[in-house]
């Protein structure tokens, strides 16, 4: 799991604000990055006493289910979720369940991985 180190920006967050600033090269390596790192699941019940309950947010008539790069970026989700789980954000991507998107959030920021570059991710 990713965790803040003084004022240095996160990984993610510091790919996010080149991707929001840039063109597809800084967008793919913000997908790249995210796909790589172990990120936070947050749940609503026990992941060790039974399956995910993962937190579903409404976007525009889409539901995205919440991933956070860090234990700080989870504390946004407490209300919803009391516990989290660790896993490469691969392992997001392939457990996402059609007709989802992802919801990554940072302690800064956000973006979105919307289902047909999850379908995408998956394919490779």
């Amino acid at each position: 799991m990713v965790e803040p180190s003084g004022s240095e920006p996160l990984l993610i967050d510091a790919l996010a604000a080149k991707a929001a600033a840039g063109g597809q090269a800084e967008h793919d390596a913000l997908i790249n990055g995210f796909l790589e790192t172990v990120v936070v699941v947050p749940s609503g019940s026990d992941p060790a006493k039974g399956p995910l309950q993962p937190v579903l947010i409404d976007v525009d008539g889409v539901s995205h289910m919440l991933v956070c790069d860090s234990l700080v970026a989870v504390r946004v989700a407490t209300d919803l979720a009391q516990y989290a789980v660790s896993m490469k954000g691969i392992d997001v991507v392939r457990g996402v369940a059609p007709g989802h998107a992802l919801l990554v959030r940072t302690p800064t920021t956000g973006f979105a991985i919307d289902e047909a570059l999850l379908n995408e991710i998956r394919s490779r």
